[in-house]
């Protein structure tokens, strides 16, 4: 749990599910372009939030769940100075891909149509697996199956199995590969475009025609995602400079704070006190199962 002058949020990882949530209140963040591993989900209790996902500007507020797929260039911000009250998932693709299958039987990967689904009960759904994961067990557990199930089945379709790269798409891919490979170094860009066998100019076109981003906007949001991973683990911070490449604390806390909208203080806190109240004693567990937010 983490409370500051920017109001309130709450992290919980549940590694079996392949789930983390997030409880928040307070003034809305301005997020710069990033993208995540996972998909995301968000539900609005208060107060209206603005995206731009994939191209595309959308206004979402009470009543709707924005849904971010696994990669997707995103950023958002206010839309006036009214504070947010949001719950929200990241989801890794596993469970995604579990649901896809149990309802189609293929490949499992998906494409959802919309980026704002407004179906009322498939969002009710949504909310109150987010609600029974604060409790936890095997209620949380069957929650989320059935929410997930309703979600892809009224809302995505099987994209069926991946096709193969273009030419362009694989150069791309192994100037990205490079990055990841060395995500706490100081790649170059000629580096880059050597990996990926095009001029430096070329590369950059193609980075943001796949990715929607620069190579350097991407190489920060993987660092980012890189520090997320060791806190979430329960990583010091100290760690998490180490395994993100970054220069020291302070760069750390300035990117994810544009990218994830807290500190890493905050997120690794938040996590902490979670994790205490899940191995704290049968009263604790029982008292923190009937805690709500």
């Amino acid at each position: 749990m983490a409370r500051d002058e920017r109001g309130y949020a709450k992290y919980r990882r549940n590694f079996e599910l392949g789930i983390e949530s997030v409880v928040r209140r307070g003034p809305a963040a301005q997020l710069s372009p990033h993208a995540h591993e996972q998909y995301q989900l968000t539900l609005y209790g208060a107060g209206q939030h603005r995206f731009e996902i994939g191209g595309r500007s959308l206004q979402a507020g009470t009543g709707g769940i924005v849904v971010i797929t696994s990669g997707e260039p995103h950023a958002s911000g206010p839309v006036d100075d009214q504070p947010l009250s949001l719950r929200g998932f990241y989801i890794d693709v596993a469970p995604v891909v579990e649901a896809a299958r149990s309802i189609w039987r293929g490949s499992g990967a998906v494409a959802f149509r919309e980026p704002l689904v407004r179906d009322e009960p498939t969002v009710a759904r949504v909310y109150a697996a987010h609600c029974a994961l604060e409790r936890g067990g095997l209620e949380a557990e069957v929650a989320l199956c059935e929410a997930l199930k309703a979600l892809v089945g009224r809302h995505a379709e099987p994209t069926g199995p991946a096709r193969p790269l273009t030419g362009a798409e694989a150069r791309v891919a192994r100037a990205r590969d490079l990055i990841a490979d060395r995500i706490a170094d100081s790649v170059r860009l000629d580096e880059l475009a050597e990996a990926a066998g095009v001029s430096r100019f070329h590369l950059i076109r193609l980075f943001r025609q796949q990715y929607g981003v620069t190579p350097f906007a991407y190489q920060r949001n993987a660092r980012v995602e890189r520090a997320r991973q060791v806190l979430s683990r329960g990583g010091t911070i100290a760690d998490a400079v180490t395994a993100g490449g970054f220069a020291d604390q302070s760069h750390l806390g300035r990117l994810f704070m544009a990218v994830r909208g807290v500190t890493p203080g905050q997120y690794r806190r938040s996590f902490a006190a979670s994790t205490a109240r899940a191995s704290g004693s049968p009263g604790t567990r029982l008292n923190a199962r009937r805690s709500r937010p």
